[in-house]
């Protein structure tokens, strides 16, 4: 992954460090970089570790943050991280899938209030525009973005946070 890919631009977040579980056990090849997003997981659920394609999805995935910090685990040694704690309305801007879905002000216009979901199968997390705007299950929100840039912004719903109280 590279450093920042996705980036929080709204102050609704606190940072916090979390404990990210050792290599040999998480199959992990690489430290979590600053800008990628983390969910809760492991085989305790004790640890946090990066979100895997398609998500997050609301009821199956907890979106803890955006790291802010590289994370200190080495092969037979746990480590820990420093997350920007997402809560809902939490604001995250990162490229768009592909540039001709956000490079202009009407296509951006389009997509405002689709709900969506990050992608990964590049090697860097970038946000799918194009996902099915599936209002109940996609745990991302488009609000706006930069047709220069071909960057999107998107709001978190309370429903995938770690702070959802209904799981």
């Amino acid at each position: 992954m590279s450093i920042n890919d996705l980036q929080v631009v709204s102050s609704n977040y606190t940072v916090r460090k979390f404990t990210v579980d050792d290599r040999n056990t998480s199959l992990t090849t690489a430290t979590f970089k600053p800008g990628e997003p983390v969910k809760r997981g492991g085989a305790t659920s004790d640890f946090v570790i990066l979100l895997a394609d398609g998500e997050p999805i609301v009821a199956s995935s907890i979106f803890v943050g955006i790291v802010d910090s590289e994370s200190t685990e080495v092969a037979a040694t746990e480590g820990t991280v420093g997350v920007k704690v997402v809560r809902e309305s939490t604001e995250i801007q990162g490229k768009a899938l592909t540039a001709s879905t956000a490079d202009t002000q009407a296509e951006i216009d389009d997509l405002k209030m689709n709900t969506t979901i990050f992608d990964r199968t590049s090697g860097v997390f970038t946000i799918d525009a194009a996902a099915a705007d599936t209002t109940p299950s996609n745990g991302l929100v488009i609000l706006d973005g930069d047709p220069i840039k071909s960057t999107l912004i998107v709001g978190v719903m309370s429903d995938v946070t770690l702070f959802h109280t209904q799981r």
